[in-house]
């Protein structure tokens, strides 16, 4: 269990570090980038149509939402802004402090990412509400917001909401059907052949060949290989104790 419960947080921790370690703007999940994937008129595309990306965000809402009543005593409200071509998503709040998740049609229909991959991807937004501390800075300021820092809502998605949303007993899912054999077997050899950790993991996968896409020249993410890179700072944690995501939930 041990083993698992440090697999989940490294590799959804890996797939968010790269958001982590560049200049985001405000509120998005993803920094400021050229891609763009518009909705096609390809009936052959490959590509999810928003009646497949709706289905994944309705069942998102329906297992997060007695979370965010708990904790927050606020409705969760995630707008898909389908025909913006736009990857990237983010996190912020309406008139009246409810939490407010804004999807863009080019993340979702990025060929990178699988439906798993876009729950993570919701997972991270909620964590910027639910994950604890430390918050990120307003602006340049010193002073705190009210979104938790990018590290923190990695910790959330990968220990808390992906966790929530996978063990579901009633639900029998191809693992095969997630990504390729090669994959597969490697996340099910790291995880012990615990599915709900290897879902995880090639959730993970996704997301970060989503991030690995944003540069030019890139090594394509795989879970045959440990990165060892270290990071001499942690962006918005100056003066403030990291909390763990099990202090609020």
């Amino acid at each position: 269990m041990r083993k698992m419960h440090c697999l989940k947080k490294t590799l959804v921790g890996f797939s968010f570090a790269i958001t982590s370690l560049t200049s985001a703007a405000a509120g998005d999940c993803l920094p400021e980038n050229d891609l763009s994937f518009p909705v096609s008129q390809d009936k052959s595309s490959d590509a999810p149509s928003e009646f497949q990306v709706r289905r994944v965000i309705e069942r998102f809402e329906k297992a997060v939402q007695p979370m965010v009543t708990r904790y927050m005593k606020k409705t969760l409200k995630i707008e898909l802004d389908w025909e913006n071509p736009r990857v990237n998503a983010s996190a912020t709040r309406d008139a009246d402090n409810n939490p407010v998740v804004v999807l863009y049609g080019g993340m979702a229909r990025h060929p990178e990412l699988s439906p798993d991959g876009l729950l993570g991807i919701l997972c991270h937004e909620l964590g910027h509400y639910l994950g604890g501390a430390p918050k990120k800075l307003r602006g340049m300021s010193t002073k705190r917001s009210w979104s938790s820092a990018e590290g923190q809502a990695d910790y959330f998605a990968s220990n808390k909401c992906l966790p929530l949303l996978f063990n579901q007993p009633s639900e029998t899912v191809n693992l095969d059907a997630l990504s390729n054999k090669k994959q597969v077997d490697n996340a099910e050899t790291r995880c012990g052949n615990d599915p709900v950790c290897t879902r995880i993991a090639l959730a993970g996968l996704s997301m970060a060949k989503v991030f690995a896409s944003l540069k030019p020249f890139y090594e394509e993410p795989s879970l045959e290989t440990n990165d060892h890179t270290q990071v001499h700072k942690t962006k918005c944690a100056k003066n403030q104790p990291t909390a763990a995501a099990g202090e609020i939930l």
